[in-house]
């Protein structure tokens, strides 16, 4: 019998890589990018869903991760499950709080959550770039108030009140003869 030569061709695995966008805040998006090969279908499990090598994932929760794992196939060959990870910034909680009501020409502070790494953006009578803001020489029976809120890597509280009254001085007659 006369040989006939054959020829194989054996499809490599593929090998793919995974990578996500920058964590966002709460209301954001990530983005999943696995690499792109040529003709390849992706599996995409767990938080993220795509038929392609980039799947998103829609507003995000503060503070949760989202992962999973993307495979693709090409020719009928897998490539390995490959995990992706990424975690949603936390928004920032504060409350505040204001120092006892003073007398007509005394300060009242108001003082924010303190938040290591915050910036904090106060409105009305206080003014400050962090979390403590002080009112100095208030007037009798004057309401001092305003919001402040605290920006964490770029993720911001909610504005939170703060309001607090200066003591009314009282009126004393002067009684003449």
């Amino acid at each position: 019998s006369e040989r006939v030569p054959v020829t194989i061709t054996v499809d490599a695995i593929p090998v793919i890589t995974v990578s996500a966008s920058a964590a966002p805040c709460e209301g954001g998006s990530i983005t999943f990018t696995a690499t792109s090969l040529p003709g390849a279908t992706y599996t995409w499990t767990g938080d993220a869903s795509s038929t392609t090598n980039v799947a998103t994932v829609n507003s995000v929760t503060s503070g949760t991760t989202y992962s999973g794992t993307v495979k693709a196939t090409v020719g009928g060959c897998e490539s390995a499950d490959v995990a992706y990870t990424q975690t949603a910034l936390t928004t920032p909680a504060i409350t505040v709080s204001a120092s006892a009501a003073p007398c007509e020409g005394g300060s009242i502070t108001f003082t924010a959550t303190s938040i290591p790494g915050a910036t904090y953006t106060w409105t009305g009578d206080a003014s400050s770039t962090t979390n403590v803001a002080t009112v100095n020489s208030v007037t009798s029976g004057t309401t001092y108030s305003g919001t402040v809120k605290a920006t964490v890597g770029g993720c911001e509280s909610a504005d939170v009140a703060y309001t607090q009254t200066a003591l009314t001085t009282p009126d004393v007659p002067i009684l003449t003869n």
